[in-house]
């Protein structure tokens, strides 16, 4: 009898067999590059725009948001896996140069640019997975 049990065991593994789960691909530092300049570039091309046509502090704020979402979008576009993480990074990176050259100190909007180009990547990345 031991030998029969001791043989279907060797037989059939007990339960499920745990399969890795698939590895993601690493970081690309191109793509976090890539977000902070886009962000850096445009949120500064806009601060101009705004002071030269002076613009009140809401509608920059507003147009900010605006193409920091859109920042994230070409990010997420641009780096295909891991979308999310690459705008995150890139944003976050972005956030002390933005304060400092872009918007002069106004650090609320600064913030505002680079936690929207995460946010535009990460809803990029979650509504374009396929399934």
């Amino acid at each position: 009898m031991a030998k029969r049990a001791a043989k279907n065991a060797a037989q059939k593994p007990q339960g499920r067999v745990a399969e890795d789960p698939p590895a993601r691909p690493p970081l690309r530092p191109a793509g976090v590059l890539f977000a902070l300049l886009m962000n850096l570039i445009l949120l500064t091309l806009l601060s101009l725009l705004a002071t030269t046509l002076g613009w009140p502090r809401n509608a920059l704020l507003t147009s900010a948001i605006v193409v920091a979402l859109a920042v994230g979008g070409l990010t997420a576009r641009y780096v295909g896996a891991r979308a999310g993480i690459h705008a995150f990074l890139g944003g976050m990176l972005s956030i002390p140069l933005l304060g400092w050259i872009a918007f002069g100190g106004d650090w609320q909007i600064a913030f505002f640019g680079g936690a929207f180009c995460a946010l535009g990547g990460i809803l990029v990345e979650k509504f374009s997975e396929k399934g």
